[in-house]
């Protein structure tokens, strides 16, 4: 499964450009770096129709959140992470489409192989959901 929806719009997930990593910290620590980006393929697809809702944008968005701390281990199980409201402004998560836009009410699960992630995104002034969910 690859899915990367905004709204009711499915930009697939390129799975050569995105990834979710486990990475110890200097001080032993775990982080989690997730980049998602979506479908180029699906992306043209979805802008070929000039009345398309992307017809604004020239690339296909790209969620991420780097270096962001987690407890315990992910070893054979799935965690479940909900980000605070002030985990925006000291961590690296946004969606990227044309500029960084702000998310909120992000949740994620996340195992060794596999990712759910949702929330909403504030792009251009309009709140949309998105919702990422890839198994490798």
């Amino acid at each position: 499964m690859e899915d990367f929806f905004i709204g009711e719009t499915n930009f697939g997930i390129d799975t050569k450009q995105s990834q979710f990593v486990f990475k110890k910290a200097a001080d032993g620590s775990t982080l989690l770096a997730v980049e998602i980006h979506g479908n180029q393929k699906i992306y043209e697809q979805l802008r070929a129709d000039n009345d398309s809702e992307w017809a604004w944008t020239l690339y296909p968005p790209n969620f991420y959140l780097r270096e962001y701390p987690i407890s315990g281990t992910t070893k054979g199980k799935e965690i479940a992470i909900k980000l605070k409201a002030d985990d925006a402004a000291r961590f690296d998560v946004a969606l990227y489409m044309m500029e960084h836009n702000e998310v909120s009410d992000v949740s994620l699960k996340v195992g060794e192989r596999h990712l759910e992630v949702s929330g909403q995104v504030d792009l251009m002034g309009e709140r949309k959901p998105f919702r990422i969910e890839w198994k490798k």
